[in-house]
């Protein structure tokens, strides 16, 4: 039988993962463009592809380390 604790833990565990289920990815707002190419897109994306996110990345990467 479960204590008032485990039960608890479980409400907490519970809560815990749904809400990170709702979060949102960190990062660049959407702007209906490909943040790469330009590209029209839906509203809520960001990129077209996985190309133009990794392209996308590894130049904000390089900018970050040459300044």
């Amino acid at each position: 039988m479960s204590d008032i604790v485990d039960i608890a833990q479980e409400k907490i565990e519970i809560l815990h993962s749904a809400a990170l289920a709702q979060r949102k990815p960190a990062g660049p707002v959407a702007t209906g463009q490909c943040l790469y190419c330009g590209a029209s897109l839906p509203p809520e994306m960001r990129w077209c592809n996985r190309e133009c996110r990794d392209e996308w990345q590894f130049e904000r990467d390089m900018s970050a380390q040459n300044g």
